[in-house]
């Protein structure tokens, strides 16, 4: 009984903000919620890509996002896909990329996506790798002068010449500032980016950073 009461009362406090706190709109809604003209939306797919149902959430997802993208003309739009590797791990996503890529370029949208290691592509099922390959004119890199010795392989995957990869050998990095390389179409450049401290602090992910923030969001909420 006990047992039950504590599990009864945890569940009382996390339904709040879904009961009748900031986000009773969404169960609580008559109609769907619409995204159409919203000019920044994140979708947190941590959790459901641990689930053996993520292909499908992730199709939904994708599929809102063409849907907003095709109604929200006249306007230049944004894909990003942080930690593709999540998303692009089921060979079902091969053809969708590709779509994806071509209903954007229609739109007046762009794709990007974001990995902590591009040998990701490598492993990739092939019509997937190649579908990002063919539709990517960009490409950006950063720092790997911790991982040089897979430079040989990021070259063969991303087709980049030996005057390229020695450019990406040459990147420098301080507290301050950081070099990246950049590649669009046949052209390859080095540019120095610097941020002000308020935007270094508000995009730091260093626990040190978070932990010394958390009392001050937490002041704020209050």
């Amino acid at each position: 009984e006990m047992s039950a009461s504590l599990v009864g009362s945890e569940m009382c406090i996390r339904d709040r903000p879904y009961t009748d706190g900031e986000l009773s709109f969404l169960l609580n809604a008559t109609e769907n919620v619409d995204i159409v003209h919203d000019r920044l939306i994140a979708f947190d797919m941590e959790d459901a890509s641990k689930k053996e149902y993520f292909p499908l959430v992730a199709i939904i997802t994708l599929q809102m996002i063409v849907d907003k993208i095709k109604k929200r003309q006249g306007f230049a739009k944004e894909l990003i896909i942080d930690e593709a590797l999540d998303f692009l791990q089921d060979e079902k996503f091969g053809d969708f990329i590709a779509y994806l890529y071509r209903t954007f370029r229609k739109k007046e949208g762009s794709i990007t996506l974001a990995a902590q290691n591009i040998l990701f592509l490598k492993n990739m099922p092939s019509s997937i790798k190649d579908s990002i390959i063919i539709n990517c004119a960009t490409k950006i890199i950063l720092d790997h002068s911790e991982h040089r010795q897979n430079l040989p392989e990021v070259k063969a995957v991303l087709s980049i010449t030996d005057e390229e990869a020695y450019m990406i050998e040459s990147l420098q990095r301080t507290e301050r500032w950081r070099e990246f390389f950049i590649k669009m179409s046949n052209d390859a450049f080095i540019f120095r980016n610097e941020v002000s401290d308020f935007a270094a602090v508000a995009f730091d992910s260093r626990q040190a950073t978070v932990v010394r923030l958390k009392p001050v969001s937490y002041t704020h909420l209050r």
